[in-house]
């Protein structure tokens, strides 16, 4: 399994919602939690349906895996953060495209939405998944930690 390399100054983090939309987040903690990650020097983007809430406050199974596939396909996109964790990201199990996420590795940071992927993820995808860190905390953690976590100068 190749390993992806751990981020640096520059590199983009894409955040998706594989579970619940960001649209549950307050606007006020999801530009909070942008800036500190941009301050640390990462370019922060969003996944294409990430604001799109339904009944169950998620969008579809489709969309979430574009957005998923997505971020995967772009050579640019270093890292992956999830918007909050969830019941239904099992829902895209099915449809992952595991050779996909095996040629392109990227960090993946997440929570309970990523717990499915992680179980699968060492015989089927490079990926390489961080628990208990999800798009809002980055709201609240020291740039110190950040840096620990995921940054490769740390």
């Amino acid at each position: 399994m190749r390993k992806p390399a751990k981020l640096k100054q520059g590199d983009e983090i894409r955040v998706v919602a594989p579970s619940r939309s960001i649209k549950i987040l307050s606007e006020e903690g999801i530009q909070s939690a942008k800036k500190r990650l941009e301050q640390l020097g990462f370019y922060v983007t969003f996944g294409k349906h990430v604001e799109v809430c339904d009944m169950q406050n998620s969008s579809s199974i489709e969309q979430r895996i574009e957005d998923l596939h997505d971020a995967f396909a772009d050579s640019n996109v270093k890292g992956i953060l999830t918007v909050i964790g969830g019941f239904n990201s099992n829902e895209l199990l099915p449809f992952l495209d595991y050779d996909l996420l095996k040629a392109n590795p990227k960090v993946l940071c997440g929570f309970s939405d990523i717990t499915h992927w992680r179980l699968r993820s060492r015989p089927n995808a490079g990926s390489l998944p961080i628990p208990d860190r999800i798009f809002p905390v980055f709201r609240w953690m020291a740039c110190k930690t950040i840096k620990r976590l995921i940054l490769k100068s740390a």
